[in-house]
């Protein structure tokens, strides 16, 4: 594929192409149609749909407009947030511009998946600024390396506790002193206290949701059991066995 936008889907204009009607015929709208209505050619068309070939920002702008969908619509389902940025043909000061914050906050947005403490309600106003839904930029920023790395780092803290949390006897609190606190605190830029709060909130729900389900087991095994007592000839084979 030449250089172009990237997580550009092919796949997607051709569905959007086809969903389209041409402005001077009644059928859907046809690669050349599509060509003129760009500037450009079929067989380029073609390619982009192919995937052989990715449009540039500028470019995708255009195909988005006509066939009448957002520019984050022709895109792949595992983009980034810069990924998003660029296809709809916005520089970092520009959406930094439009969002009302400094360039450098911005930055931290896109590099480490960071909202502003003082505007955490941004991620809203950047959703319409990228005319994407909320699902789908939360996915772009799970996808940003920096935010996959604390999410993992953050899976490692809390396996332990989550181990001891699941398995019988008495319920021990995390501590905001703790070890695991901390370094979530740490991971996620926040209060320890805050944190262990959080913690405490899910381990307890994951300790009636494992109760929940041993309960379950075992009225499952003693519904098996009681099928297999009560089968034709039980009471004959317990006397052959006594």
């Amino acid at each position: 594929m030449t250089r172009g936008v990237t997580g550009f889907n092919g796949a997607a204009l051709r569905s959007a192409r086809l969903g389209t009607k041409c402005e001077k015929h009644a059928h859907p709208l046809t690669a050349a149609c599509l060509a003129r209505k760009v500037g450009t050619s079929k067989a380029l068309i073609l390619s982009y749909e192919h995937g052989r070939s990715s449009p540039s920002p500028q470019r995708l702008a255009q195909l988005a407009a006509a066939v009448g969908v957002p520019a984050a619509s022709l895109m792949t389902r595992d983009t980034q947030l810069s990924d998003l940025r660029v296809a709809s043909g916005l520089t970092v000061s520009d959406l930094a511009a439009r969002l009302g914050i400094a360039v450098n906050t911005y930055r931290r947005i896109e590099r480490d998946g960071v909202m502003p403490r003082r505007r955490p309600g941004v991620i809203w106003d950047l959703a319409d600024v990228l005319r994407v839904d909320y699902s789908r930029l939360r996915m772009a920023l799970h996808r940003i390396p920096a935010v996959q790395k604390r999410w993992w780092a953050a899976a490692t803290v809390l396996k332990d506790v989550t181990d001891r949390a699941v398995n019988p006897g008495p319920f021990a609190p995390v501590e905001d002193t703790s070890t695991q606190a901390q370094l979530l605190a740490t991971l996620f830029r926040a209060r320890a206290a805050t944190v262990s709060q959080l913690m405490n909130i899910y381990l307890t729900e994951l300790r009636q949701l494992a109760s929940q389900l041993a309960q379950a087991k075992a009225r499952l095994d003693f519904t098996t059991s009681t099928r297999w007592m009560n089968r034709p000839g039980f009471g004959r084979d317990l006397r052959l066995w006594l």
